[in-house]
């Protein structure tokens, strides 16, 4: 395990520790979308603001691992409520990088949260599906961390991860959320440790798992 994700999962346990000894819920605490794209003093995401979400304990990780590994490009498979995308676009602000959004819908809300985070010039969006994008990603820049959020079922997980994880860089980072909630993703990310790839899961807010590129191998 490398010591960024290492470190990071025992500040993160530890927070989450803390605050159900007090009662609070985790997922309330922290807060999601900024009103405006803050300078970055890590840990420091006081800023923020939004509604609660499955993604929520994981927001401080993915912000501080962007800046840690220096990402230039983000890819995100799903975009949703926009709240991965906003924690990534705080981290791409200090490093200078882009975001990649894929999704089949649209979604208007998602994108004027962004907006109204000021990340607009950072980030690129693709309508369609996961397997009719990648052609267009694979001429982009290299991806730096990958994010699979989007259809759960085992085989879309495996067909993203086959797909898309040739493009991360070694040395970045593949993400599953939902990897302790949903069946297809626990199962697909079990499977990839029995592979001998080098990962992680964070078991709370859902489960995100974090597995480590160290060299061109994906399978």
């Amino acid at each position: 395990m490398s010591g960024a994700v290492s470190g990071l999962r025992r500040a993160l346990g530890a927070a989450w520790r803390r605050a159900r000894r007090r009662g609070a819920d985790p997922d309330a605490e922290i807060q999601l979308v900024p009103a405006k794209m803050p300078e970055f003093r890590p840990p420091d995401l006081a800023p923020l603001a939004g509604t609660r979400s499955g993604m929520a304990g994981h927001i401080l990780f993915l912000v501080n691992l962007t800046v840690q590994i220096r990402a230039r490009h983000v890819v995100e498979i799903g975009l949703g409520g926009a709240n991965s995308a906003c924690a990534f676009l705080i981290g791409l602000a200090e490093t200078g990088g882009v975001l990649t959004s894929i999704d089949v819908e649209r979604r208007p809300e998602a994108a004027a949260r962004i907006a109204a985070l000021g990340g607009q010039r950072r980030w690129r969006f693709i309508q369609g599906t996961s397997d009719e994008a990648v052609r267009e990603v694979s001429r982009l820049e290299p991806i730096d961390i990958l994010m699979i959020d989007g259809l759960h079922s085992y085989n879309q997980c495996r067909r993203d991860y086959l797909n898309y994880a040739p493009l991360v860089r070694p040395g970045g980072y593949v993400l599953f959320h939902d990897s302790s909630a949903i069946e297809g993703v626990r199962k697909f990310t079990e499977e990839l440790r029995e592979r001998g790839l080098e990962g992680v899961n964070l078991d709370y807010c859902n489960g995100l798992f974090v597995l480590h590129k160290r060299d061109s191998t994906v399978w």
